[in-house]
């Protein structure tokens, strides 16, 4: 039973508490007075979609609590418990908050729900009958409640005994899809690292080879820079005015002309042609090296 509808910034309402006796209560009056503004806020507590010209002009904040006694009817609150709600002392406060901008909160006796949840637990408190509004027996769902519980307890007994073995057979369904989910992922994989295997075995790598190829491309990115210094480096050995093999034969060759006089001075021209032999093939080996410089 619907005890009380409570209403803050809504339309043209700026606040307003309306209460309901037991039996029949009729509100009247004429076109524009409000009555289906009543309807509306009821509807918003009871889940409804909440349209933004509902909240009241230049109000950032509406809100709307119906309070209903349960307490009479143990088949509503098994339905409630099902939906996990439990009315406080046997009352149910339901809440919707709208604010500025479309946003809009549902609570039930306080605690935050789902709009979703506000409207089943709406739906099994209140029929609105009239225009483009859903009667509660228009609904399959209850058609098919009414119809089971009319069948007796029998036809419950075995509906329940039916949920529970569909609930057993989707879980296993979804068991077995997991299985076959893991099966393909696993020939997919089985299928990458073959041909991964088989790539790695065409590419006949060998220990080091990343290594040499890193120090390939170093060299070739800085080719230009490489065949300039080998070509600097052989020409003052060379080419140069004097040549460094130059000095040294002339260094080698004056000492000789005076080892008649002193002939400890042997060791030192065999060293000086020693260092000749030496810078000789160093230039050699450098004028390939530049003629190998891609």
């Amino acid at each position: 039973m619907l005890l009380e509808l409570s209403i803050e910034q809504i339309a043209i309402i700026d606040r307003l508490n309306l209460g309901f006796e037991p039996g029949l209560n009729v509100l009247t009056g004429e076109t524009g007075a409000g009555k289906s503004i009543l309807v509306d806020a009821l509807s918003l507590a009871l889940g409804e979609r909440a349209e933004g010209e509902m909240l009241r002009a230049g109000a950032e904040h509406a809100q709307v609590t119906a309070v209903f006694d349960v307490s009479r009817y143990p088949r509503l609150r098994a339905r409630l418990q099902e939906l996990g709600i439990s009315p406080e002392e046997g009352f149910l406060y339901l809440t919707r908050e709208l604010f500025a901008g479309g946003r809009s909160q549902a609570r039930i006796n306080g605690r935050p729900v789902p709009v979703a949840t506000l409207k089943a637990v709406g739906d099994l408190l209140v029929d609105l009958h009239g225009q483009h509004q859903h009667q509660l027996l228009f609904q399959t769902s209850e058609q098919r409640r009414l119809l089971d519980e009319w069948c007796g307890e029998r036809v419950l007994a075995l509906k329940a005994e039916l949920g529970e073995r569909v609930r057993e057979m989707r879980a296993l369904q979804r068991e077995l899809s997991s299985l076959q989910a893991d099966a393909r992922e696993r020939a997919h994989l089985l299928d990458l690292y073959t041909f991964q295997k088989s790539e790695i075995e065409r590419a006949r790598l060998t220990p080091g080879e990343e290594e040499e190829l890193l120090a390939e491309e170093l060299r070739l990115a800085h080719a230009e820079k490489l065949f300039a210094t080998a070509e600097t480096a052989y020409e003052l050995l060379t080419g140069g005015e004097p040549a460094a093999v130059d000095l040294l034969a002339q260094a080698a060759r004056t000492l000789e002309e005076v080892l008649p006089i002193d002939a400890s001075l042997q060791p030192l021209v065999e060293s000086l042609q020693n260092a000749l032999y030496t810078v000789q093939d160093v230039a050699t080996e450098l004028r390939a090296y530049r003629d190998g410089v891609e």
